[in-house]
């Protein structure tokens, strides 16, 4: 992927976890994001690595703010690679599994592998589908409907379409 379109992808994802967020709290290492609405989402509730810490004083710090804000856990998001290095030890020691995003970029124009006619869909008609999904995955029926959700907190952000394939339109 060429580097501008990794780095716009890497900011984007980060506008979206901003703008989605209930609070941005200012630390010593960068930011703690949390989305109230969604305590138990690790997709919005985010520490956000953007200075060079220890471990201890990463921990020590945000699990303050994290129960101030009555947030159990939230994911951390390191992007310098040596910082990351640095960290991990530490971090896994503590109980925290490292996980990496992809990122993929379309370089030419997209091949037509189907006829199967695809339409916008609104979110309420498209919710029963998202909701099974979790479910699948061993969410409670509540869960699920939580999980579903959380689509709507990235209207405050942008613009948000959903397409879907309606059954026996193939």
């Amino acid at each position: 992927m060429p580097e501008s379109s990794f780095h716009r992808a890497k900011l984007h994802e980060r506008e979206l976890l901003l703008g989605a967020a209930t609070d941005v709290i200012e630390a010593s290492f960068g930011r703690v994001v949390l989305n109230r609405e969604f305590p138990s989402a690790l997709s919005h509730n985010v520490i956000l690595v953007d200075a060079d810490v220890t471990v201890k004083v990463l921990l020590e710090e945000s699990e303050a703010i994290r129960k101030r804000a009555g947030i159990d856990w939230c994911a951390i998001w390191v992007d310098e690679a040596k910082w990351a290095q640095s960290l991990r030890p530490g971090l896994e020691a503590a109980g925290h599994n490292r996980s990496t995003d992809l990122y993929m970029a379309l370089a030419g124009p997209p091949e037509k592998t189907s006829d199967a006619l695809v339409e916008r869909v609104t979110f309420e008609e498209i919710r029963p589908s998202i909701e099974a999904f979790w479910r699948k995955s061993g969410r409670s029926g509540m869960g699920a409907r939580a999980l579903a959700g959380r689509a709507t907190t990235y209207r405050r952000v942008c613009e948000v379409s959903h397409f879907g394939l309606r059954e026996g339109n193939s």
